[in-house]
């Protein structure tokens, strides 16, 4: 019994070794960073608060495809998650975002956009 359970412990450990080793490899190089804040800047000239919402989407989208994430927006945020320090902030925006892309007609408020915005800026550079 006792050396099953140390086996166990073993293998909990280079798993969580294996797991942590993992994210690390998937930082953002300074150059990525580089064209991600390029990205950034560019939301700038965007006046609309919704389609600065969609465009700011895209970014983070590219930022996890950089950090080797695959599939969707959706997707890659389930397999990042834990990297984000405000994970349920970051499907909210994301979600708000669908919102705004699948239903045109409905209003939505400047403050809520731009909080959006701010979150999932945040989120990119949680990836960093």
């Amino acid at each position: 019994m006792t050396t099953f359970l140390g086996a166990l412990a073993l293998l909990a450990a280079v798993l969580l070794t294996f797991v942590v080793l993992k994210l690390q490899s998937r930082r953002v190089s300074g150059r990525e960073k580089q064209h991600i804040a390029a990205l950034w800047k560019a939301l700038d000239t965007i006046d609309t608060p919704t389609m600065k919402l969609l465009h700011a989407d895209a970014v983070l989208g590219k930022a996890l495809q950089i950090a080797g994430y695959t599939g969707s927006v959706g997707d890659m945020l389930k397999q990042a998650g834990p990297r984000f320090s405000n994970e349920d902030a970051v499907w909210k925006a994301h979600k708000l975002r669908n919102m705004v892309a699948h239903e045109p007609h409905k209003e939505f408020s400047h403050k809520e956009l731009q909080q959006a915005i701010q979150t999932l800026k945040k989120a990119t550079d949680d990836l960093s």
